[in-house]
């Protein structure tokens, strides 16, 4: 077991805001890795091949 931290990174989310006056009532809301896994434990799942090509060595994570 690896007890690694999950690499900073920002996600690009689409939250429902209820204020928009359009057709579509979604905004873009950035939340970084620590808002999704601060204080919990993660296990990362990949199939084969994506955690060499996309992932490098960082396979599993606060076990």
């Amino acid at each position: 077991m690896l007890n690694r931290k999950v690499p900073d990174v920002v996600f690009k989310t689409r939250v429902r805001d209820e204020t928009l006056e359009s057709d579509n009532p979604f905004r873009w809301q950035d939340v970084t890795t620590d808002q999704y896994f601060a204080g919990k434990r993660s296990i990362l799942f990949c199939s084969s091949g994506c955690i060499y090509t996309h992932l490098f060595d960082f396979s599993i994570t606060r076990l």
